[in-house]
């Protein structure tokens, strides 16, 4: 059995970030980190945009430095997992059978995509974009005149046409819901994007099923919809949400609710353990409830911060939610929390990719601001609006050139 005074389950921005926050706050405590994938930690974010489209170098997607890595005080596991926790005897079991002895632990492991379980699904020329090999093979495969099936209208499956469409791919979106991005945004905006998206070539089928995949030649050739429609490609990228790694938490006896529980300081129930990334359901002070973010933002900060706080510098998690996209001409800022807003503030109807910004309320507080193709400055003055939380009062008065306050009435939801 090996020892070490810090462990990290989880190779991505969460994990890669608390590693770094650590070395640099604790030059001498020993370091592991324990990856499933065959690379260090790295940043999953360009790989369905500049990544996917040869303009962002793989040595640019790694986040550690050659400096944070002691041979003598740090070690990253590639290509191994962890099987078992045990917080009673601080050890992690490896898929190997070897076992790990830790003082401190943070659980950053993410998700898995979720699969299809359709007919034909394990299909050769369908993938998941999920890891640097993914994105590999899809450029791969993405040579102009092609014909792709992305299934799912969502950020990675929206990213990834808008890609692939740039690459000269004849690319069609399936998804499910009556709208793209229909579980993410409200109709008024997801009605926007959707019509964006059509608008430059892209071919979208909403309200559409897909009952199995074709096979053509001994791989993928096309899809077949619940209504019988059949649609040609030569190959399928699937983006329909992940599964959270949550298994090796649970089993452990940590508290896991779509998530690993814990605090503002991202402490589970057990002490010396922590969470960050998507799979941390975390107390925000600035919203008075739990939340559970999947974007690079929250992983980066988190990880940082859980990494400090593993390392002993204890503070709380207070950061923002916040999340962007670009999709071709419109570039997509969102601050805060939108999950239960009751009603908005917009500047006027979005036709993008005109400039637009749409203030949510929740209780009559500011609760979440969108702002599309807005200056630079807007995003500091949103991410203070929402932080106090304004009234539609204060924010008239607190209103600036970068990020325009409809005069008007809030619209119920």
């Amino acid at each position: 059995m090996v020892g070490t005074k810090y462990l990290i389950i989880g190779g991505g921005l969460a994990g890669g970030s608390a590693f770094r926050a650590i070395r640099q706050t604790d030059p001498e405590g020993r370091l592991t980190l324990v990856t499933e994938e065959p690379y260090p930690p790295y940043d999953r974010v360009p790989l369905s945009k500049t990544y996917l489209l040869g303009k962002f170098s793989r040595e640019r997607l790694f986040l550690l430095r050659p400096q944070d890595l002691d041979p003598g005080r740090t070690e990253i596991r590639t290509r191994t997992r962890a099987v078992g926790l045990d917080l009673g005897s601080r050890t992690v079991t490896l898929d190997s059978g070897e076992l790990i002895r830790f003082d401190r632990v943070l659980l950053a492991a993410g998700g898995r995509p979720r699969r299809l379980n359709i007919p034909g699904a394990d299909l050769p020329g369908i993938y998941y974009l999920r890891t640097i090999d993914d994105s590999d093979a899809i450029r791969a495969e993405a040579q102009p005149g092609r014909r792709a099936v992305i299934v799912g209208g969502s950020f990675i499956g929206c990213e990834a046409a808008v890609a692939l469409h740039q690459l000269g791919v004849q690319v069609t979106i399936f998804e499910v819901e009556p709208l793209l991005f229909g579980r993410v945004f409200d109709p008024t905006v997801a009605r926007a994007l959707t019509g964006f998206i059509r608008s430059k070539g892209i071919a979208v089928e909403t309200g559409a099923s897909i009952v199995r995949f074709i096979e053509r030649g001994g791989r993928v050739g096309g899809v077949e919809l619940a209504d019988g429609r059949l649609y040609e490609a030569d190959f399928a990228v699937v983006g329909i949400g992940i599964a959270l790694n949550t298994e090796l938490a649970e089993a452990a006896g940590l508290e896991v609710q779509d998530g690993v529980v814990v605090d503002e300081s991202l402490r589970a129930s057990v002490e010396g353990v922590f969470a960050a990334g998507d799979i941390a359901r975390y107390s925000s002070p600035i919203y008075g409830r739990r939340l559970r973010v999947e974007h690079y933002d929250t992983a980066v900060k988190q990880g940082r911060r859980a990494g400090l706080n593993l390392a002993g510098q204890v503070g709380p998690y207070d950061a923002l939610p916040y999340f962007f996209s670009y999709l071709l001409e419109v570039n997509l800022h969102v601050v805060g929390d939108f999950s239960r807003w009751d009603a908005v503030l917009q500047t006027g109807e979005p036709n993008f990719p005109e400039p637009y910004v749409r203030y949510y309320f929740e209780d009559r507080r500011l609760a979440a601001v969108l702002m599309v193709n807005t200056p630079p400055a807007s995003l500091p003055a949103a991410e203070a609006y929402v932080r106090d939380r304004l009234t539609v009062a204060e924010l008239w008065s607190r209103a600036s050139p970068e990020l325009p306050v409809p005069s008007a009435d809030l619209e119920p939801r």
